[in-house]
Formats: structure tokens, sequence, C-alpha cells
């Protein structure tokens, strides 16, 4: 996909269970020079990783939950991946990058 929206009672894709799954998705971003936020939301439990590095961390069991993570960017590429998973009920899974 070219986008992480997910949000709601059932499956991600075809394919996938509605409960009991887990995600990872993948991307390489060129932000410019400065101030970032990732906004992430999930249920349930995710991590950010930026540049292979470990950003963010809420890996518990939890309702839909936003999260503002703030990255200073070099202008450079970066491998940016998130680890997801989903237990049971409602799910959500999205991200969005904006300036600070």
């Amino acid at each position: 996909t070219d986008r992480l929206d997910f949000a709601g009672y059932g499956k991600f894709a075809t394919g996938v269970p509605a409960t009991k799954f887990a995600t990872v998705a993948e991307t390489t971003l060129t932000l410019k020079p400065g101030e970032w936020i990732f906004s992430l939301t999930t249920d349930d439990g995710a991590r950010l990783f930026v540049a292979d590095r470990l950003v963010w961390e809420s890996w518990k069991y939890q309702g839909p939950t936003g999260y503002d993570i703030p990255w200073t960017s070099d202008g450079k590429p970066h491998r940016v991946r998130i680890e997801h998973f989903q237990i049971d009920g409602y799910a959500a899974l999205s991200l969005k990058v904006r300036r600070r």
C-alpha cells in the first residue's frame, strides 16, 4: 500500500485475520532538514524505527491511542519501519508525518 491508515473492526487486508495478527510496514523517507513529527495511531502495540534505530515504543494491549514522536531530519533518506500487533476488537494503525 502507498499509505498507512487503517482503522475499524475487521480485516486490514484480504487474507489477514480480523484479530491476533501482526503488521510490519517499511518505507524510505527523505525529509528536508529540520524538525518533524511522526503522528502514529495504534491499537494495540507498536514500535517505530527510523534509520534502523528504535525511536518509540508502546508495546502493550491498548485502545486506539495517538502519539506524536519528534524527529530531527538531516535531509538524507532513512528507512522507517513500524511493527504492530493486534489482539482483538477494534484495530488501528496510522502514520502521518508533518513539520514541527
